[in-house]
């Protein structure tokens, strides 16, 4: 009889390896038959060629591994090295953002000339004073950047210098309004958007898919994180981006609303850095769960069809359609789970 095929890896590759038991021998009238009866599972013969049912297995093999999700793939997916990389990234993200943050404030207390009020209705002051210097030093950056540039159109003719000048002012003014919440937002959505124009270029398609998109059976850990920026289309893309603009804001007011305001609170000048890091986090535990779900639940029901499929010996056809049949484990991709975090 017959044991069903086992998956391993070998050398970088995905072999299907054939165990058998001594198989009985068969009377001479059947020695035509080439494979099992589906209804009465007649066996090979015993004088069927070793060199036909090795060409038949390597066939099938080849035919199996030119299936997408099994190229490049590993034995079985892990979960505990993508868990640990998935907390150091965290980690060192909000670490990275509280030493910035501290930073921000030290230097903003050293320029604010605050004197508390005698009764305080709520809230830290001091910290709405220094976002608010905060704010007005962005403004003065832009004043003066705005100046140099009305310089540098002097050459331009004067029909053509006014609707230059007042497009770049109009621009400028309209990012000085942004809160720091909607400033980080338009950022991520900068970076969303660069990795989407990469990848329109025939040449970097490939290395994009590949960077930017999570396959929990390449073995790769880093796209966890990488992966929240890239995204499978424009419409991908712009429903995306138009989520985190409108949604953004809100959750940074959240985070600084309740870290200002907290009855053990701290001062802290800006939350950009908090907010970001909250984002990027929520985005690589969101690709993690994805992982898990096709580790340990897809990956499972896929091997066991598999193997249960090729314990008969079928013509080859029948097993391309059966392998072809087997829902594939699909690559994740984008920063809906990010989103959806800022919304929860």
């Amino acid at each position: 009889m017959n044991v069903p095929s086992l998956l391993f890896r070998r050398q970088g590759l995905i072999i299907w390896k054939r165990t058998t038991t001594t198989r009985p021998r068969c009377s001479p009238s059947s020695l035509s038959q080439r494979f099992y009866s589906p209804r009465s599972q007649t066996p090979f013969e015993s004088s069927t060629s070793h060199h036909e049912v090795d060409s038949l297995e390597r066939e099938r093999e080849r035919l199996i591994l030119q299936e997408p999700m099994f190229k490049n793939a590993e034995p079985k997916p892990k979960i505990s090295f993508p868990i640990l990389f998935t907390l150091v990234i965290t980690g060192v993200g909000f670490g990275i953002a509280a030493t910035r943050t501290n930073e921000e404030t030290e230097k903003w207390r050293k320029k604010v000339m605050y004197v508390p009020p005698i009764i305080p209705w709520g809230g830290n002051s001091f910290s709405a004073a220094m976002y608010g210097e905060w704010r007005q030093a962005k403004g003065r950056e832009w004043q003066k950047a705005f100046d140099e540039f009305q310089k540098k159109t002097v050459a331009i003719p004067a029909s053509i210098r006014g609707i230059v000048n007042y497009s770049y002012y109009y621009v400028a003014q309209s990012w000085v309004n942004l809160t720091e919440g909607k400033e980080t937002s338009y950022k991520l959505v900068g970076c969303f958007a660069a990795v989407w124009l990469v990848g329109l270029i025939p040449a970097a398609r490939g290395f994009v898919r590949r960077a930017f998109s999570h396959d929990p059976l390449s073995g790769r850990v880093s796209t966890l994180f990488t992966s929240q920026f890239g995204h499978g289309g424009l419409l991908h893309l712009g429903v995306n981006s138009f989520a985190l603009i409108g949604f953004g804001e809100l959750a940074w007011s959240y985070l600084r609303h309740n870290q200002i305001n907290a009855p053990d609170r701290m001062d802290e000048a800006i939350s950009g850095y908090h907010f970001l890091a909250f984002h990027l986090a929520a985005g690589t535990v969101s690709a993690l769960t994805s992982h898990l779900f096709a580790a340990r639940v897809l990956y499972p029901r896929l091997i066991a069809r598999l193997s249960k499929q090729s314990a008969s010996v079928t013509p080859l056809a029948s097993t391309t359609a059966a392998v072809a049949s087997v829902p594939q484990i699909l690559p994740s991709t984008g920063a809906s789970g990010a989103i959806w975090a800022s919304l929860m």
